[in-house]
């Protein structure tokens, strides 16, 4: 029992030093989330039939084509900005 219990408690320390040594910086979390939703998002593109492209929802809202033009329009913006380049909305 005890040599269970021994065991346990190791593999809990050994599994909290990986995670610990594993840490990321900001700008390295900020990127993988950057990179998970544009992977989503371009799945999310390629899935549609190119004839639903400007589907709305509602009259008054974008086109799901205009919401991947909206993204992909921010992100490089957000690239821009993120370099100190001189950027503006809707410039990109």
């Amino acid at each position: 029992m005890k040599a269970t219990i021994a065991a346990l408690v190791l593999s809990i320390l050994v599994i909290s030093a990986s995670a610990i040594s594993q840490t990321r910086t900001t700008a390295q979390s900020i990127r993988g989330h950057f990179s998970s939703i544009n992977q989503r998002v371009l799945e999310m593109a390629k899935d549609s039939p190119e004839d639903k492209y400007d589907y709305k929802l509602k009259s008054e809202m974008r086109s799901f084509g205009a919401v991947i033009v909206h993204i992909a329009s921010g992100n490089v913006y957000a690239a821009k900005a993120g370099k100190g380049e001189k950027c503006q909305l809707g410039r990109a």
